[in-house]
């Protein structure tokens, strides 16, 4: 009894090795596999590569491509003895899976070797994304396609904030600190990398560099009661910005913590380049409230001159005599002055 068991056993070894190895299996063939999750699936295997299978679904007729990562155990020693003749080349469609297990019927264009380039079935939208992105079997299938392609600016991309908060964008650029990219209303902005979740970051620090910023540049400035000003931004040291403003081409220094955490975010992650040089325009507010639009031309660790542009006049003030905003403000110019033609 013992010795006829071992015979069987020894015998159906014999003969899955034997029919593996030596009996030649064509393709197409159907047959029933099941995946890790324990699905069945009735289908026709058309031809596979290293790491996929290209199937027919008998029940509805469909194709599709299928990682063998995908399969029960046993299935996957199953299709490793079928003949690996099938190449893949772009474009071709495939159902990708993020690390979460989302997935997204998409037409695969070309990769580089750290993104893939994709059109979306379901609204014919161009994306690109990190391989890093893609599960880990998606990740294997992709890698084993050719890199022809070479990566090109617009793309559409969901963005997702510190916050969480997502919005879509559609990217044109980025620089060492910043990327650049525009809404669906065709409004143009930019936002620090450090700005944007890990993830975010990760994929856009391995996008080339396209675009230095360079000052002068207009943009829309924002301060803290949300108050919106076109600017052009001239540069920035540690504390100010150097502004001259759209509507009526003054140049001013605006302290950057008076600015919204956004605009904050933005001119801090600019490149520090200011000459603090007097004169330049400003408004000062004294202790009463009051506020006067001046020239200011220089200044001292006690007193503040400047130019009333309302006259023409120079004064010299007491620099407790202002707000205390406005002292903390004064306090971040340099000390020193400009040649004044008069004083009072």
């Amino acid at each position: 009894m013992w010795w006829g068991f071992c015979f069987l056993a020894a015998g159906a070894g014999i003969w899955a090795w034997f029919k593996y190895d030596y009996l030649p299996v064509q393709l197409p063939q159907e047959h029933d596999l099941t995946s890790k999750q324990g699905t069945t699936l009735h289908v026709r295997i058309e031809g596979r590569s290293e790491g996929i299978l290209q199937l027919t679904m008998l029940d509805d007729g469909t194709s599709r491509l299928d990682p063998i990562l995908n399969l029960a155990d046993a299935d996957q020693e199953y299709v490793s003895h079928l003949p690996a003749e099938m190449t893949f080349h772009f474009p071709l469609e495939y159902v990708l899976t993020d690390p979460q297990g989302n997935t997204t019927p998409a037409r695969l264009m070309g990769r580089t070797d750290q993104l893939l380039k994709w059109v979306s079935l379901k609204d014919k939208t161009t994306h690109w994304v990190g391989l890093g992105n893609l599960s880990a079997v998606d990740k294997v299938f992709v890698t084993s396609l050719p890199a022809r392609v070479q990566f090109d600016y617009p793309f559409d991309m969901d963005l997702t904030d510190q916050a969480g908060r997502s919005f879509t964008a559609t990217i044109t650029g980025r620089s060492d600190a910043l990327v650049k990219y525009k809404l669906k209303d065709g409004t143009e902005e930019w936002l620090p990398l450090a700005g944007l979740d890990s993830a975010s970051q990760a994929f856009l620090r391995g996008l080339p560099a396209n675009w230095i910023l360079e000052y002068p540049f207009n943009y829309t400035l924002t301060d803290v009661q949300g108050h919106a000003q076109p600017a052009s931004i001239e540069g920035r040291s540690a504390d100010l910005a150097k502004i001259t403003m759209r509507d009526d081409g003054t140049t001013r220094l605006y302290p950057i913590a008076s600015l919204s955490e956004k605009d904050q975010a933005l001119l801090r992650a600019l490149p520090v380049k200011l000459d603090l040089g007097y004169p330049f325009k400003g408004t000062l507010t004294d202790q009463q409230g009051h506020t006067l639009q001046v020239t200011l031309i220089g200044r001292s660790d006690e007193e503040l001159r400047f130019v009333r542009a309302e006259d023409g006049t120079a004064y010299t003030y007491p620099l407790a005599r202002l707000s205390p905003e406005d002292q903390a403000y004064v306090k971040l110019l340099p000390v020193g002055s400009a040649a004044v033609a008069a004083e009072q």
